[in-house]
Order: C-alpha cells, then structure tokens, then sequence
C-alpha cells in the first residue's frame, strides 16, 4: 500500500480506532459500524478473517508513525467490496502514546458528494428556467395584448381566425412559462394552512380510481398530522406528478405503484438521500414502482426542465415542477433506482406549525382564452395613466389600449423616467403601472419616490416573476393592486377601471 493518497475530509461520520501500544485496536462507535461489528464500540478489533486486510496496514501505518512520519494514509479494499479511507497519526502532546487511524466508507462519501453536485446543478437550472420563463412572459404579454388589437381591428373572420390561433399558441407558451416559474420557484403560492398527509392522501384516492387496473397500487400511511402554511394545489401538481411518473415506469406493463407516509427523526441513512437537510423531524413521502428503474447515464439529469426519455411524454417538465414545488415549501426531493428493478422517489417536508398567515395579495388572474370585450374599449374617460416598463412593446400595446379605452396616456422606459413624468405632470396622473425589474432605476424605488411627490398616487405593481417580498412590501405601503404577466387587453383595463373606480363590464 502507498502512502501517498490525501485523506480527504467530509460530512459523512467517521471512524476513529485507537491503536495501543500493544498492538490492541480498540474501534469508537462510529468505526464499529462502519466495519458491522458485532462486539461494538471499545472492543479489541479482530485481526483475522476479513479484517486481517486492515489489522495488517493499520500495523504498517502504527510502526511507520511511531517511527516519525507525520501521517499515514492508504486506500484499504476490504473483501466485502467495501473500500475504506484510512489517515494515520500520532498524539503530539504524547509521542510515546497510541496511535488514532481515522477512516471513512469512501462508497458513500462519493454517494453524498454526488448528490450535492446534482443538487448544486438543479439549482443552477432552477434560476436559470426563473429568469427565462420571466423574459418569456414579457415577449408573452406583448403578444397577447397586440394580437387583441388586431383582432378588434380585423375586418374579415377568417384574419380574426388566424389571429385567435395566434392567441392560443401564445397561451399554451405562457403555460410553459407558468412550469418554469414554478421549477425556478418563482411561482405565486396561494398559502393556507393545509395537512400536506391529506393532500398526499388525496392523491392515492384518485391514484386508485383512475390508474389501470394492471398496476397493483401498495399503500403504507404512516404520517402524522401536520398543519403547514402551503400551497396545497401546488403540493397536490407535485405527487401527481410522481405518480404519474411511476404509471410510465412501468410502459403499460403489469407492476407495482407503492405510496408511503411518515414521520421521520432526520439520522445518518436518511442523510444519505437528503445531505443538505438539517436535523430535526419530518414528513417523508415515497412513491416507488416496479418499472424499468433509471438508467445511470442520465440519473443525474432527470429534474432538469424538458428532459424526458419518453417521445409521446408530455412536456418533460413534471420531475422539474415536482422538484420546484418541494423546494419553495422549504423541502427537499431525493430517488434511488437500478434498471430493471424499479424506482423510489422520496420528499422531505419540514414537520412545523403553521406560521401566521399573511394577507394574500391583490392580483390579477392570468388571462384565459376570451377575446377583448370591445365593451372595455371607447368609453369617455380622460384620466392620464402612466405606464413604465422596459419592453418597448408591451408599452405600445399597453398605450393604444389606454387611448383606446379613452384616457390618456404616457409610458416610461424605467422608473427614472416615470419619476421625472410624474414630477413634470403632478396630480393630473391618477395612476401608474410600475414594472418591477427596470434598468436604471427599479419600480421598488421608483414607488418610494412616487409616494413622496403624491401620497395619494394609485399604483399597480407588475411582475414577470409573480409576486414576492417587493410586491408585497409595495401593496402594505398604499400601492392598489398586483398584475402578474402575462395579461391581455381585458386584465389591463379593466384593473385601470377598478383602480380609479370606474364601472367595468370584465
């Protein structure tokens, strides 16, 4: 054996032996079970049998020691297959005293440093696929609220037709968008207490009623009961999610569809799966099957957005929107699997009180698939609206859909320069609609200054991220209303008409 390999530190527990000077090994707690011995902690360590590998370097490595060298370290295969990291040293304090070998299953430490790069690389993915899906709603609003121009424009029916499939396309993008956000953890969640147990309950019912009949479904529920603050339609789309994963696991095969529930103390094997989680107590819910299992080459990718392995799959974002969805709860997502013989995906739930709920936020549901209501348009109205984003084309559209409508209207690049149209126009601006991620000056700040020329100012908060801390802090501090994008013609005025007070027919 060399000694030249580093020993290289870890989270995963380790070892420690204590050699004496007589050559006795007397193993710690930890040692004894990495090494599955029977007589325990502080019990001579056998030298024969299949420990007589290690007996024999711990021997070496003693002498080498005693005799002056710093350190040992080795690489130890023991016959079971299980390879052991192995440092060496002395007492500085005690030259002359035993000598402390420290080793550690190198097996799973490279399992738990797995699990943290894939981990690392979802997150990465994560903000990623948040920051896409919020440009992607930005080009999504500018097309929706055009194209309804076009169509109260359009004189003929088939343009209105061709027109209207421009919508619809749109809309199943937008979709998309909405997955995305939700994987980035960008989501609005619609928070109540709820028992995450029930909803997971709720699940296996439906599971059970709609699943083919070939597939046995197992239920073990152990959990107990648990009031959260959640998003439980959200925390339902995640174990559908799974299940559904699990029923094309088995490719219209017979099979097993195995659901398990409980309440766990967060200990060593259950670190294995989850190395980031903190101790404490947890709800652990498991959706296993009996299906073909997950091929290794691609394990490390299955929660990346789009990927799947099925041509006829849906979207390939359900593992990612799953994975999203557990991480915004403040949870974590884990699976084991070997081909051919199945696969076993595991959630981690904090198990904790309800904190106190906070008022939800006024917003704007997405728009649905109803063209503009011509209602909404050429009404006598006169107010001027300002309207600051970015996106030169969203604040085209948002403009003609003001003048319109009847007001009248100003558009601002980014929060400066509506600051500076406010100023040059005072009171006579009943209401702004303040993008939240602007470039030189941000609608956060922009907000502040607004409040202080005219406290009285009607503001509407827009977000391409859904809402958050900003918004929310904006909404306590006297802004009107929260507008998610994407919107359409609809959900642009007819907020303009409930924020100044107007009757609206939408």
């Amino acid at each position: 054996m060399s000694n030249s390999t580093p020993f290289t530190g870890s989270e995963i527990p380790f070892g420690t032996i204590r050699i004496e000077a007589d050559g006795q090994f007397l193993p710690d707690r930890e040692a004894a079970r990495i090494l599955e011995l029977k007589e325990g902690a502080g019990r001579p360590l056998p030298q024969d049998g299949e420990l007589a590998i290690l007996a024999e370097a711990l021997t070496l490595a003693a002498r080498t020691v005693r005799e002056g060298a710093d350190s040992w370290s080795s690489l130890v295969s023991m016959p079971d297959g299980v390879l052991l990291e192995v440092l060496v040293h002395g007492d500085p304090v005690q030259p002359e005293g035993p000598v402390y070998a420290v080793l550690q299953d190198v097996a799973r430490r490279r399992q738990r440093e797995e699990h943290t790069n894939r981990a690392q690389r979802v997150e990465a993915l994560s903000e990623l696929s948040g920051e896409l899906a919020h440009e992607f709603n930005n080009v999504g609003t500018a097309i929706l609220g055009l194209t309804d121009l076009l169509v109260l424009d359009a004189k003929d029916t088939p343009s209105r037709v061709l027109l209207g499939q421009v919508q619809s396309a749109a809309r199943r993008g937008l979709n998309l968008a909405g997955q995305l956000l939700t994987f980035g953890r960008r989501h609005v969640r619609r928070e109540e207490s709820c028992d995450p147990s029930e909803v997971f309950q709720g699940v296996v019912e439906l599971v059970r009623q709609t699943f083919p009949r070939n597939i046995e479904i197992g239920v073990d529920l152990q959990a107990d009961p648990c009031q959260i603050e959640s998003d439980p339609e959200q925390l339902r789309q995640a174990f559908v999610n799974l299940a559904l994963n699990a029923r094309d696991a088995l490719a219209d095969n017979p099979g097993v569809i195995v659901f398990r529930s409980s309440l766990v103390e967060m200990n060593e094997d259950h670190r294995q799966h989850f190395p980031g989680a903190a101790p404490g107590r947890y709800l652990l819910f498991e959706v296993g099957d009996t299906g073909r299992g997950i091929p290794k080459e691609i394990q490390a990718r299955i929660f990346r957005p789009f990927f799947t392995t099925r041509e006829d799959s849906r979207s390939g974002l359900g593992l990612a929107t799953t994975y999203g969805i557990i991480r915004s709860h403040g949870g974590l997502v884990s699976f084991v699997s070997e081909e051919g013989l199945g696969t076993r995906f595991m959630v981690l739930l904090p198990f904790t009180p309800a904190a106190p709920r906070e008022p939800a936020l006024p917003a704007h549901e997405p728009p649905g698939a109803q063209p503009p209501e011509t209602s909404l348009l050429d009404r006598s109205a006169n107010e001027l609206v300002l309207f600051a984003d970015d996106e030169e084309a969203i604040r085209l559209f948002a403009g003609a859909a003001l003048r319109r409508r009847g007001y009248r209207a100003l558009t601002a690049r980014n929060g400066l320069e509506a600051v500076e149209l406010l100023k040059t126009h005072g009171r006579e601006i009943k209401m702004v609609f303040l993008d939240l991620t602007m470039p030189v000056m941000g609608g956060q700040e922009a907000f502040e200054k607004m409040r202080e020329l005219n406290p009285d100012l009607r503001v509407v908060v827009m977000s391409g991220y859904g809402a958050d801390e900003r918004s929310a802090n904006m909404l306590e501090h006297g802004a009107v209303a929260f507008l998610s994008k994407p919107f359409d013609v609809n959900g642009l005025l007819s907020l303009v008409d409930f924020a100044l007070g107007r009757p609206s027919d939408s």
